[in-house]
This record gives structure tokens, sequence and C-alpha cells, in this order.
């Protein structure tokens, strides 16, 4: 009976500290970008029941707004729509000042697309992921608070790579595969002082921890020939970075090439 009355008292607690935990708040003025305040205007907290029509202002204010991660669209007929990403502490107030770029007014070839579904659904495989997989999970404000290109933002979550491996294209074509230090022959690996090692690229991680991931652009199967230079910080809306292969979530484990982690690269 006590421990019948102590689970009932542990779930009530929980449940009023979740209660009790603050909100966050967004807050701003929608303009146009020649700076006149734009009203009738919808913003959305997509995931969420969050959302709010601005007036002649151009003001908004958005309050119930759970913290996490969040994308964020604003929509306006006339306007392109813009999408935003905002990561929020618990009983923050944001400031997001916005800014639509008028469309060209040709009305006969106008098509309206249901813009809010599509948004949701391009990025639904990085929140899935955020919540249940071994990675560190970037989105574009955050990524818009780290100085450096896109190698150092990388690099910060991957101990022990140096920027000129994160630099090698991965898996380059042919049968020599160079991993920084590492070059593989005939289905082994050689390291840089002529040492033969384990086939399996997991088993070299245990030599040489200084090895290139392998690369996803936006969520699809990591493909030879891809540099994390290819991409400008500026191009990019999140990141998953998974430093070792038993942490690679299973869509993409079946490559035997990801015992040097996976860096997934969501573009804009």
């Amino acid at each position: 009976m006590r421990v019948a009355v102590s689970l009932v008292l542990l779930v009530a607690a929980a449940g009023l500290a979740a209660a009790q935990t603050p909100a966050a708040s967004l807050r701003g003025t929608l303009t146009a970008t020649d700076g006149r305040p734009l009203d009738g205007a919808t913003i959305e907290v997509l995931g969420t029941k969050v959302r709010f029509t601005t007036a002649s202002g151009g003001a908004y204010r958005l309050d119930g707004v759970p913290a996490g991660r969040h994308w964020i669209l604003i929509r306006r007929i006339g306007y392109a729509p813009v999408r935003l990403t905002a990561t929020l502490g618990a009983g923050e107030v944001r400031v997001l000042p916005v800014s639509l770029e008028p469309l060209p007014t040709r009305l006969a070839e106008l098509t309206v697309l249901a813009e809010g579904g599509m948004s949701r659904h391009r990025y639904q495989d990085f929140d899935t992921r955020s919540h249940s997989a071994f990675g560190k999970f970037l989105t574009r404000d955050d990524i818009s608070r780290v100085p450096g290109d896109l190698i150092d933002i990388v690099q910060r979550h991957l101990p022990g790579r140096t920027r000129f491996t994160l630099e090698q294209r991965y898996g380059a074509a042919g049968d020599v595969l160079t991993m920084g230090r590492l070059v593989r022959r005939g289905g082994s690996y050689v390291a840089d002082d002529g040492t033969w090692l384990p086939t399996g690229r997991s088993a070299v991680m245990s030599f040489h921890p200084d090895c290139a991931p392998a690369i996803s652009v936006n969520g699809s199967t990591p493909w030879p020939g891809i540099s994390l230079a290819d991409f400008d910080r500026e191009q990019v809306e999140a990141l998953e970075v998974y430093r070792r292969g038993s942490w690679v979530p299973t869509e993409f484990a079946y490559r035997e090439s990801l015992g040097c982690g996976l860096v997934v690269v969501w573009l804009r």
C-alpha cells in the first residue's frame, strides 16, 4: 500500500514540475524588405498549436512556446515564405525581427502551394532522431551562434579529428580509399607507417581515430566523393553529427564504411 501511494505521489510531483516549467516567448515586428510593417501574416511554430496573425503594425507575440528546438514558418500572400529555427530555453523571451521578400506580380501564372505541410515533412527525420539517437543535433539557429566555417562547427563535436581529415572527400572512387592517415588497398588498411591493419573501418578506429566520417546530404545514403568543404555554412539548415559507427542510426548502418561516424547535412 505504501509503495502504491509513493508511486502516485512521484507521478503527481513529476506532473507538477512539468506544469511549472516556464514556457518561452517569441516577439518581434514583421516587415517587408522595404521596411513597411506587414499585416495579415501568419507566424507558426511548427509541431505546436502556437501561431499568430499580425495586425496593421506588423508586431507579433507568441507565448506558451515549449522550451527546445523549433522551426518557425512565416507566410503572407504576395510574399515569399520564410522558414527559420530557434532553440529556446525555459522562460526565454527571444526577439526575432523578420522581413519578407515580395513575390513578382504575375497573377495569371500564380500557383499557391501548401508550404506548411512540406515544411513539416522536410525535417521530420531530423526531429525524430534528435529525440532518440546518440548524436549531436544542430539547427540553423545553433549554427549561427558558432564562429568559423562548416568544418570548424563539425570539428567541435568530433574530438580527435583534424581539419585536414574533415576536408578530405569521403570514399574516393576506385580501390584506394583515403581516410586521413589511412589508405585501403585490396580490402585491408595501411597506416601511414606501412603497418597493415584489420579489414573493417570500425577496427581501424581503434588504431587511428582521426579518420573521415561518412557524409549524407538531406538524409540520403552516404556516397563517396563528398567533402564537408563542399558546403558553405549559409547553405545549411541543420546538422546531425555521430562520432562513431555504433552511434549511427539503423537507417544508415547498413553501410560498411560508417566506422568513423557520420555527418548528415540538411540543406536549406
